[in-house]
C-alpha cells in the first residue's frame, strides 16, 4: 500500500515517469472533443502529461506531420467560436480526468486524418506483493530507499542520513535520466551564411 501510494506520488512529476509513449489515432470528422483512457474514444491508457502533438495528414501522398499547439485553459477558454471548422486542426486543449480525460481540438477537423500524441503514462501499482513490474535501470533502488523513508514515518522511526541522503539522490538521479534535453529554435531566415563572410550583428547582414 506504501509503495502504491509513493508510485501514485511519483506520477505527478513527469521528470519520474521514465518512458514517453508516442501514440496514433484517427480523428472523426466534425467531432471537436474526444475521450482518452480506457474505453474512451481514444482506448489507451489515461496519460499523466502530453508533451508533444501532431496532426498526421493521411488525405495527401505522402502523409506529413505537422505541429500542433497545446493550449493551456485559459487560452482555450479565450477561443470565441470553438465550433470553427478546417481540414487541418491547430491545436488542442487537454482536460485530465479519471478515469477518462478529454481531448478537445481546435479548429474542429473536417476530415479523417491523425492525432499524434507523445505522452507520459503513469506508474504501474502493484496489485500484490508477487507482481512484476518492469522499469528502467535505477528505478529499483531508488524505490527501496524512498519506501524506507516512507515506512518509517508510518513506523514512528527515524531514518538514517545515510538513507535520507541516498533516497534524495537516486531520485535526483533519475529526473536527471529523464530530462529531455532543449534545444534553441529561431525563426530567423537567413542566418546560415557562407563560412568566408561572418555574420554582422549590427547591419544584420
Amino acid at each position: 500500500s506504501s509503495l502504491n501510494d509513493l508510485l501514485d506520488s511519483w506520477s505527478t512529476d513527469g521528470l519520474l515517469i521514465p518512458a514517453m509513449v508516442r501514440e496514433e489515432f484517427t480523428l472523426t470528422p466534425a467531432q471537436a472533443s474526444y475521450t482518452i483512457g480506457t474505453g474512451g474514444n481514444f482506448n489507451t491508457t489515461n496519460p499523466q502529461i502530453i508533451e508533444e502533438a501532431r496532426l498526421l495528414v493521411t488525405s495527401s501522398s505522402p502523409g506529413f506531420e505537422t505541429p500542433l499547439k497545446i493550449y493551456n485553459v485559459q487560452e482555450y477558454a479565450d477561443i470565441q467560436i470553438k465550433s470553427l471548422s478546417t481540414s487541418m486542426p491547430e491545436a488542442l486543449y487537454f482536460q485530465r480526468g479519471s478515469p477518462l480525460s478529454t481531448i478537445y481540438l481546435y479548429t474542429v477537423p473536417s476530415e479523417a486524418n491523425k492525432l499524434v500524441l507523445y505522452s507520459r503514462k503513469a506508474l504501474s501499482n502493484f496489485a500484490n506483493v508477487n507482481d512484476d513490474i518492469e522499469l528502467p535501470a535505477g528505478y529499483q533502488r531508488a524505490l527501496r530507499y524512498n519506501l524506507a523513508l516512507e515506512l518509517a514515518v508510518e513506523y514512528g522511526k527515524a531514518p538514517s542520513d545515510y538513507i535520507m541522503m541516498t533516497a534524495q539522490e537516486l531520485k535526483a538521479q533519475l529526473i536527471r535520466v529523464n530530462m529531455d534535453p532543449v534545444y534553441l529554435k529561431s525563426d530567423i531566415q537567413g542566418i546560415v551564411q557562407d563560412s568566408q563572410k561572418p555574420f554582422n550583428i549590427y547591419r544584420g547582414e
